[in-house]
C-alpha cells in the first residue's frame, strides 16, 4: 500500500460536565466539592487533551508505533465553565520518517465522534 504520510486524528463530543460546573459553582470554596469535579481543573486532570484526548492519541501512536517527536498546537476555552480547563485543541504532531499527524479535539455541540484517517503514498 506505500509508506504513511500523514494521519488525522480527532476527539469530538459534546459537553460534558455540565452537572459538574452547577456542582462548583453553588460550593466553589469546598475542597470536596473540587475534588469531584477534578475533570473541571488542569492541576488536578491535566486538561481535556491528557484526560480524554489521549486516547484517540494513544491510538496514533500505537498504530505508528512510535512516538512524536515535537508538536505545535493551540487550543482554549469556548463554555462558560467554571473550571479552567480547555474545550479545544488543534495540534499537529511530528513523528519519525517526516509523518504528520493532526489532531483536532472539541467539547461542544451535540455530535460525539473519534476518528483516524491515514493518508499513504
Amino acid at each position: 500500500m506505500g509508506r504513511i504520510i500523514s494521519v488525522e486524528s480527532n476527539y469530538e463530543t459534546s459537553t460534558m460536565f455540565a452537572n459538574l460546573d452547577t456542582q462548583l459553582r453553588a460550593n466553589p470554596t469546598n475542597p470536596e466539592v473540587r475534588m469531584r469535579v477534578w475533570s473541571l481543573d488542569k492541576v488536578l486532570s491535566g486538561d481535556v487533551i491528557t484526560e480524554q484526548n489521549i486516547h484517540t492519541l494513544d491510538v496514533v501512536t500505537w498504530f505508528l508505533n512510535a512516538e512524536p517527536i515535537r508538536a505545535y498546537g493551540t487550543g482554549g476555552r469556548a463554555r462558560e465553565f467554571i473550571g479552567n480547563c480547555w474545550d479545544h485543541f488543534a495540534v499537529i504532531f511530528y513523528y519519525p520518517n517526516d509523518i504528520a499527524v493532526s489532531f483536532c479535539s472539541k467539547q461542544a455541540g451535540l455530535v460525539t465522534t473519534t476518528s483516524c484517517a491515514v493518508s499513504m503514498e
